[in-house]
């Protein structure tokens, strides 16, 4: 037998007819963290499965608590005053640690967001210009801002123009 419930109840058999007169269990006397609008874990008997829960109400009259999945907030749910435990391990169980921030398919934050994020200073301004490499134009040319987008598609660009240049050379025998 559940130790909760025989706790609570009384010994189980009672003077008339062998069973126990059922005692109501006051609202008072569950756990501190049994409350409306408190989010609680529910633990499947059958499946073991855990889910989130809101406790919508607690039903003195029923002796039950009834609460809503945040799954699907149309799905409700009653447990009994009788399975709640004050250690927690019962079908409706405290939120010990809560869950971390999943990330979202909602892309990289506006580049302001970031920088007040990292708490670093926010630069004006063109981006600092990389090393010149022996890939560049000569000293005379003139520089032009260039993205790391715009030196790839230059860098594949140049490649399939070397690869044209050495197929039209004629070969030699």
């Amino acid at each position: 037998a559940n130790l909760n419930r025989v706790l609570r109840l009384g010994g189980g058999t009672g003077s008339a007819g062998g069973y126990a007169a059922k005692m109501t269990i006051p609202a008072g006397a569950l756990p501190d963290w049994v409350k409306t609008g408190a989010i609680c874990v529910y633990t499947s008997r059958s499946r073991g499965d855990s889910h989130r829960v809101k406790i919508k109400a607690i039903e003195e009259r029923k002796q039950t608590v009834l609460f809503t999945f945040e799954s699907d907030k149309r799905v409700w749910k009653r447990v009994p005053f009788s399975e709640i435990s004050r250690t927690g391990d019962g079908m409706l169980r405290p939120v010990w640690k809560e869950a971390p921030t999943v990330a979202t398919c909602a892309g990289p934050p506006p580049k302001g967001a970031a920088d007040v994020e990292n708490n670093s200073p926010v630069q004006e301004g063109p981006a600092p210009m990389p090393a010149p490499s022996s890939a560049e134009p000569a000293a005379g040319a003139p520089a032009q801002a260039v993205s790391d987008d715009d030196e790839v598609e230059e860098s594949s660009a140049a490649r399939a123009l070397e690869k044209k240049k050495q197929q039209k050379r004629p070969r030699s025998r």
